[in-house]
């Protein structure tokens, strides 16, 4: 059986993701989850990013929005206009790399000093209803955030899954198969929220090797649970409900809008359970979720690149 199905036998796939070109200031470009924090802790990071490129200008914060998920400013309700069209433009001016199908292996240093590591895949979002935990999400949020995401070319989510790993199988051999390896991103991240370190895989001997322990770990589909990110799972859910209907059955498989990207960690990790006093979940990794018409990309709006 090849590795692409025993990824799909644990509702995973290996995602395609987009990461920041080194050249940026990484520190600037990764932001906290959007439902963590307050209105004013948000508004001090736009004003310290500035004009840098960053997943600040990808996401919206949720303490932005007022009453009936509505954004609380005219400022605000700008920054959430102009999503899709930055992230159009970085894609197209060199300032996004994306890679081959890989796996990234992130190991996060939260600020009290603890270590968390975790495995980005994409998730099978037809398995949405065999993830265990998952609180019900107010229905204006998740109109809201359904929409933004359906006009986005790229989803960057902070969602978390739980595995059940007891002697920590999976990470054991992530380690020694990035042994030798170089991070591909290796940074502080602002605030003083800690330290980001990502390993990519893509060799297929090694892809093989985590099909089969993710197998062995999920195999009957219904072993995830979640740990944080259930307002960004729901909305990705949602749109891909709304989405395949107009898909060609023959085409749906593959779609990249039936998978959202997760995190995937230890339920037995010495970080959890995750609260907003640690800054532990970033957004900084992405993927590409529909097609851009590079004809209609706005220009430089006095970015910093």
């Amino acid at each position: 059986m090849a590795f692409t199905e025993k990824f799909a036998k644990a509702s995973l796939r290996v995602p395609e993701l987009v990461i920041p070109n080194t050249r940026l200031d990484l520190t600037k470009y990764a932001v906290l989850a959007s439902d963590q924090k307050s209105a004013d802790y948000w508004d001090d990071v736009k004003e310290y990013i500035g004009k840098e490129p960053s997943t600040m200008y990808f996401v919206m914060p949720e303490s932005w929005y007022g009453e009936g998920f509505k954004a609380n400013s005219e400022e605000h309700q700008q920054h959430e206009d102009l999503l899709a069209a930055n992230m159009k433009f970085f894609l197209v001016n060199g300032s996004l790399e994306e890679l081959d199908a890989g796996a990234m292996y992130v190991k996060r240093v939260l600020k009290n000093g603890k270590l968390r590591k975790g495995l980005l895949m994409a998730f099978d979002l037809e398995s949405f209803d065999l993830v265990k935990g998952k609180a019900e999400v107010c229905e204006a949020q998740l109109k809201k955030q359904a929409a933004i995401r359906a006009k986005l070319p790229l989803e960057c989510p902070s969602i978390i899954l739980g595995y059940e790993d007891k002697d920590g199988k999976l990470n054991k051999y992530l380690d020694s198969a990035i042994e030798n390896e170089k991070p591909y991103y290796d940074f502080d991240l602002m605030k003083e929220s800690g330290h980001l370190t990502g390993c990519y895989i893509k060799e297929e001997g090694k892809l093989e090797d985590l099909s089969d322990i993710l197998l062995e770990i999920n195999g009957d589909g219904n072993a995830f649970s979640l740990i944080a990110g259930g307002s960004d799972l729901a909305a990705a859910k949602a749109n891909w409900d709304r989405f395949k209907r107009y898909i060609p059955s023959d085409q749906r498989l593959e779609h990249p809008a039936r998978f959202t990207l997760v995190e995937l960690v230890n339920s037995n990790d010495e970080t959890l359970p995750i609260t907003d006093a640690e800054d532990s979940r970033f957004s900084f990794d992405s993927r590409r979720i529909t097609k851009i018409n590079k004809e209609h990309i706005v220009p430089n709006a006095g970015w910093n690149i």
